[in-house]
């Protein structure tokens, strides 16, 4: 009876998709062979003109930098009251606002490095044009790691700075890494 048990519980499984492998993403191997290509390659897929997501983002591209799971996190502020909005990467891209211009790049950087885990803490300011003043900053925590071939973001936390909450200028043009 129990091997009924496991074989109905499998064959439940494998109907369901709960345990199919997921599709390997393919990424361009530039754009994941350190730590700084896949952060700089995250920005630059976020970053465009005004305009319909799916012709003015590179989501493709942004999509092959996440391993499949990959937690996502916007935390903010809503009437001094802490929000913290968990999503997935399909979420996330279903929010994606691309109604304004929006040239994210990257102003400071620490990474954290044991092995092949890293922690990245990333300042990044938005402008909205190219070539123009930063109109807002962020600071964004990534969590990575190395599979022996590529780098994969496995989650990224932000807040974007306010009055309440100021990025400290001491890591503003500061590029750090520390590697056990």
């Amino acid at each position: 009876m129990p091997c009924l048990r496991i074989a109905l519980f499998a064959a439940i499984a494998l109907a369901s998709g709960a345990m199919a492998p997921a599709p390997p993403k393919r990424a361009n191997p530039a754009d994941v062979d350190t730590i700084a290509h896949v952060i700089r390659v995250d920005y630059e897929t976020v970053s465009g003109p005004a305009g319909p997501v799916s012709k003015v983002r590179q989501q493709a591209r942004d999509d092959a930098l996440y391993m499949p799971g990959a937690n996502f996190v916007s935390v903010s502020e809503d009437n001094g009251k802490l929000k913290a909005v968990p999503m997935t990467e399909k979420q996330y891209w279903q929010k994606f606002d691309s109604t304004k211009p929006a040239y994210e790049s990257e102003i400071g950087r620490r990474i954290e490095r044991y092995g092949d885990v890293a922690d990245v803490r990333s300042i990044s300011g938005v402008r909205h044009h190219r070539g123009g003043p930063i109109a807002e900053r962020y600071i964004n925590y990534y969590h990575l790691y190395f599979d022996g071939k590529r780098w994969w973001i496995a989650g990224i936390v932000w807040q974007k700075e306010s009055p309440a909450v100021r990025i400290p200028a001491s890591w503003i043009g500061k590029w750090e890494e520390v590697t056990r």
